[in-house]
C-alpha cells in the first residue's frame, strides 16, 4: 500500500495479514519501492517469525511488479505456496502458481 505524507511525499508499506487471526504485520516502509526491497522485507519477516514460519502454508498476493520471482522464491524456500490473484479480478477465486 502507499501512504501520502505531508508535503506530498509518498512512502510504501508492505503489510502482511494473517487470515485466521487477522493479525497485521508491517515488515517495512520505504520511499523507493522495488523488487529487491520487497524481497528483502520478506526475508526479514520470515526470519522474525523464526520457527513459527513453518506454520505459514499460503501467501495470497496480487500481481504487482514489486513481487518478483525472487520474492516468490523466498516464500517457496520456507514451503509456502504462492497464490496469485487473477489479473483484473480482485474477487475471483485464487489459482496457485
Amino acid at each position: 500500500m502507499h501512504i501520502d505524507r505531508v508535503l506530498l511525499r509518498r512512502v510504501y508499506a508492505l503489510i502482511i495479514i494473517e487470515h485466521g487471526s487477522r493479525h497485521a504485520h508491517m515488515p517495512g516502509i520505504t520511499a523507493h519501492l522495488g523488487g529487491a526491497w520487497t524481497t528483502q522485507a520478506a526475508r526479514n519477516f520470515l526470519m522474525d517469525l523464526g520457527h513459527h514460519a513453518s506454520a505459514v502454508r499460503f501467501l495470497i498476493r496480487d500481481r504487482a511488479g514489486q513481487f518478483t520471482d525472487a520474492f516468490d522464491a523466498v516464500s517457496a524456500a520456507e514451503g509456502i505456496q504462492i497464490l496469485r490473484s487473477p489479473p483484473q479480478a480482485p474477487r475471483a477465486p485464487f489459482a496457485s502458481g
